[in-house]
């Protein structure tokens, strides 16, 4: 809308300045009576002007009709709306917070930075008319501009026909018997990380920082499961590979003022910026994207030679025609885009169940039960090769109630985006085009219409009969999608 309003703005200030100057230079000033550039560039600073205060001002705060929605009480800046409160809360926290105290119809009104327009999505109809009405409501372009360069357009990021097309393509690559046959991996990487860890506690090193040791599991288990390839984290957190994914994906104070920058200008243009760490990026870029680009080359070499055995998502994407006529760069893209998404939730879960484990010592005993009957211990897989399947893990309910859980009370993803490409109406509501919808995941997650009156209550026993407390639409997950 920006774009095109600057757009218009330019063509009316040509066209103003050249009918001034031919035939009504008396009502020009007279410094720039003979000048085209000099009235061109005074209409078009006073209508940019004009613009500014209509859509920063009075738009925001009285005539567009998203004013008229219930609103955060919190009184926000006068040009960066409600960011600041967000910002600082955390993720998902003040929308929750709006969610639960402010009375709506399924809509929340709040100005962002730069006073943009955002609404909260929060009754179960109206995140169905959002969630199904995909063409209309894509993830916001920002998003892409600002993590594409590092993931790559794959399932994760892509929208409309390209999302399809790569859903039909590759979802069968990730169908649930093959997620299965790769439970040995998860396995042998979580008694990796146990080992280390008693390790540790036999040295008397009773504190530990359980996000580092998440991270430098999730990353393993999701480049093992992914591709076959170990980034050997867990045995040594200062691995080449390891130092520079993790330095990718923790934002710097020049990722912050580059991804600032991409407000204001178009995002290739700031990527191509010559600083320091833009070279630095396309470099860390390069040497994940090679590092998958040499295993995509080694499992086609593989199976070419009809010795391929491996069951990670690569040796098996690779076996099926339709992901053969992909190019080399788009399953590339599908494999980034896993690392990335799948080390950051995976990472975040782990940690959050800890911390739900140590809160809940009642229930860390009875898990513990319930696994040592179960599975095998990690000495077990040692000595004997021994690995856990996924039959034992379908004989333990109590492990699978509390993770689900725990998701529930603490998303991976609090909080998500979607905005309106088009002018657009929700829930009898219209909605302009370029409007920011947020789905408070969170928030959703502690409904009491969804979840009951015990909503805020973490109780794992809700999930050991199937939906029992759960009042809202038909869900798989305990997460609404990203």
């Amino acid at each position: 809308m920006a774009i095109i309003s600057a757009k218009l703005i330019l063509f009316a200030s040509a066209a103003l300045s050249y009918v001034l100057v031919q035939h009504a230079s008396e009502s020009v000033p007279l410094p720039l009576r003979t000048s085209y550039i000099g009235v061109f560039a005074s209409l078009c600073l006073v209508q940019f002007i004009a613009f500014f205060v209509y859509a920063m001002f009075l738009k925001a705060f009285w005539l567009s009709p998203l004013t008229k929605l219930p609103q955060a009480k919190v009184r926000g800046g006068l040009l960066n709306g409600h960011f600041k409160t967000i910002y600082s809360s955390g993720a998902g926290e003040s929308e929750k917070k709006w969610f639960n105290e402010i009375p709506n119809d399924g809509l929340i009104y709040y100005r962002g930075l730069l006073n943009n327009a955002n609404v909260i999505v929060t009754s179960p109809e109206t995140l169905q008319e959002v969630l199904t009405r995909t063409y209309e409501f894509p993830k916001p372009v920002g998003i892409i501009y600002l993590v594409g360069r590092v993931l790559g357009i794959g399932l994760v990021l892509s929208e409309g026909d390209v999302h399809k097309q790569q859903r039909r393509t590759f979802l069968p690559a990730f169908a649930p018997r093959h997620v299965r046959d790769m439970y040995p991996v998860f396995w042998s990487k979580a008694c990796q990380a146990v080992t280390n860890l008693t390790y540790i506690g036999n040295e008397e090193q009773l504190e530990f920082e359980v996000g580092h040791w998440a991270s430098q599991t999730a990353i393993d288990i999701i480049t093992m499961a992914m591709m076959g390839k170990d980034f050997g984290a867990i045995a040594d957190a200062n691995s080449p590979l390891f130092k520079v994914y993790r330095a990718l994906l923790e934002p710097t104070r020049a990722f912050l003022v580059l991804a600032m920058l991409k407000a204001f200008f178009p995002a290739p243009l700031v990527d191509r910026l010559p600083v320091k760490w833009n070279k630095w990026m396309d470099e860390a870029v390069e040497t994940i994207r090679g590092t998958c680009r040499g295993m995509l080359r080694e499992k086609q070499q593989k199976l070419a030679e009809k010795s391929l055995l491996e069951k990670d998502f690569l040796s098996i994407a690779v076996q099926y025609e339709d992901i053969a006529q992909v190019s080399e760069d788009g399953v590339i893209d599908q494999l980034t885009n896993a690392l990335g998404a799948g080390h950051e939730t995976i990472s975040v879960d782990i940690t959050w169940v800890v911390y739900m484990l140590c809160v809940h010592p009642e229930w860390q005993t009875q898990l513990r039960e319930e696994v040592r009957t179960n599975f095998p211990s990690p000495s077990e897989l040692a000595e004997t090769g021994r690995e856990a399947t996924t039959s034992d893990v379908d004989i333990m309910p109590l492990l699978q109630a509390f993770i689900n859980e725990t998701l529930r009370r603490f998303p991976p993803v609090p909080v998500t985006a979607r905005w309106a490409t088009n002018d657009s109406i929700i829930a009898g509501q219209f909605i302009p085009s370029g409007t920011r919808l947020a789905i408070p995941i969170k928030a959703v997650n502690l409904d009491k219409r969804l979840w009951g009156p015990d909503a805020h209550e973490f109780k794992p026993e809700r999930w050991l009969t199937p939906m029992a407390s759960y009042q809202g639409p038909a869900v798989q997950t305990p997460n609404t999608p990203t």
